[in-house]
């Protein structure tokens, strides 16, 4: 008989400890409550929502130890309806979270009820949604602009504008216009879109930085002189080349000078300079223009995202450019950061890793 019981301890001891390790690796957080709605267990995950330890709270008042209403009104509901209840609430401390919540009434056994609950983390996913929700809208509202303004002057013309030789010729140089913005932002799209799926194919190879800059200011040269901005390139003769995609090397200086001169000022200036560091050359593209505010900084490199929204749009673009400087120069194992005065202009720096022959 000792020998039988010391076999059901040791299988016991055994079941609670595989318990436990099931428990542990969840990484939705698990309460057990009794029926007087105190703390019978929580695991490593809860404890990290929670910012708590079981053992210190083991025993006592949900409401007391972890004090959060709408969780609590959802372990009175199930203990006192004993039906199973979903619900999604937000925890403000340790840290804003939403989570889901799935309360269940349980039977411990030998008389013993209670309620269990799993606490799934979907802040990511409520997150995403959001951006989703976003992106949709803006890239809505972005092609909708050109294509209300081409159906107006394309009414117009067809009511009888067509025959007239003073503004017929202005009104297709507009519907041209907004065709080329309505390209480009279908073409910023598919470039974007390609970049996040990673269906793009990288070229890396050693390149000479300073040859790709000189090309892409000689890109940019006329919208510059119409600006009028100077362009200012201080890249030394014996920098190291750098391993990357001439191509979408290209398109990162593109975007990013682009950027300089159109929201610079009359008169105002565009500086590149590149350095070499420890495995990495830093290049940083200056302007004197209007500046970010503070509040809009951390936000440059969403997508659609616009400064000044009361007068962006008096500045032609599809702000999707600084997305894809992000996306490429990280493809390219670098990081890009922005810094800005407002009123005296902003300055981006990126990385890209030398190549491995230096």
């Amino acid at each position: 008989m000792a020998r039988r019981v010391e076999e059901k301890v040791q299988e016991l001891s055994r079941e609670q400890t595989q318990l436990t390790a099931i428990l542990s690796a969840l990484i939705e957080g698990v309460i057990a409550l009794d029926h007087q709605g105190r703390v019978l267990f929580l695991n490593p995950a809860g404890e990290a929502l929670f910012g708590v330890q079981n053992a210190s709270i083991r025993g006592g008042s949900f409401w007391e130890v972890l004090r959060h209403s709408p969780l609590n009104q959802l372990f009175d509901k199930t203990l006192r309806g004993q039906k199973p209840l979903t619900e999604e609430v937000v925890l403000f401390t340790p840290a804003e979270r939403i989570l889901s919540v799935h309360v269940l009434p349980v039977n411990y056994g030998d008389g013993q009820t209670g309620a269990l609950a799993a606490l799934h983390d979907i802040t990511e996913l409520r997150k995403l949604e959001s951006i989703r929700q976003e992106f949709v809208a803006n890239a809505s509202h972005e092609l909708k602009t050109p294509l209300t303004s081409i159906k107006g002057y394309v009414e117009t013309l067809l009511e009888g504008a067509l025959e007239d030789p003073k503004h017929n010729r202005e009104f297709l140089k507009t519907i041209q216009l907004q065709t080329d913005h309505l390209m480009r932002l279908i073409e910023d799209l598919l470039d974007l879109s390609a970049i996040e799926a990673r269906r793009i194919r990288y070229h890396f190879e050693p390149v000479s930085l300073k040859e790709v800059v000189e090309q892409i200011a000689q890109n940019v040269a006329p919208l510059a002189k119409a600006k009028p901005v100077t362009l200012d390139l201080r890249c030394s003769e014996d920098l190291p080349r750098v391993r990357a995609d001439r191509e979408k090397l290209g398109q990162i200086f593109m975007n990013l000078l682009d950027n300089a001169i159109k929201f610079n000022k009359p008169g105002g200036r565009v500086t590149v300079t590149a350095s070499p560091g420890q495995g990495f050359v830093t290049v940083a593209v200056q302007d004197t223009g209007v500046g970010i505010l503070p509040q809009d900084l951390p936000r440059v490199f969403e997508r659609f995202f616009r400064t000044e929204k009361s007068h962006s749009h008096d500045i032609p673009g599809t702000g999707l450019g600084l997305a894809i400087v992000k996306h490429l120069v990280e493809a390219h194992q670098g990081s890009v950061t922005a810094e800005s005065v407002p009123g005296q202009g902003s300055v981006f720096h990126f990385t890209i890793p030398l190549a491995i022959d230096q």
